[in-house]
């Protein structure tokens, strides 16, 4: 299974706003999908990102150090 980085959405042209004030409007809509954008790949980066160490890799490290293996 890929995990790719999640796809900009494209901008809308001048031309694709028929100026009558559709609701919702394209632009609207590319904010709408802009955010979705966001949201999504913010949890991708987080999938990219080796876990933090946390506690329990403080306490392994700790225990290495004590018994003379850190």
């Amino acid at each position: 299974m890929s995990d790719e980085r999640p796809a900009l959405p494209e901008r809308p042209l001048p031309a694709d706003c028929c100026g009558g004030g559709c609701d919702p409007c394209v632009y609207d809509l590319h904010a709408e999908a802009m955010e979705e954008y966001a949201r999504v790949l913010e949890l991708w980066e987080a999938r990219q990102s080796p876990p933090a160490a946390g506690k329990a890799g403080a306490v392994d490290a700790l225990e290495r150090l004590v018994r003379g293996r850190g």
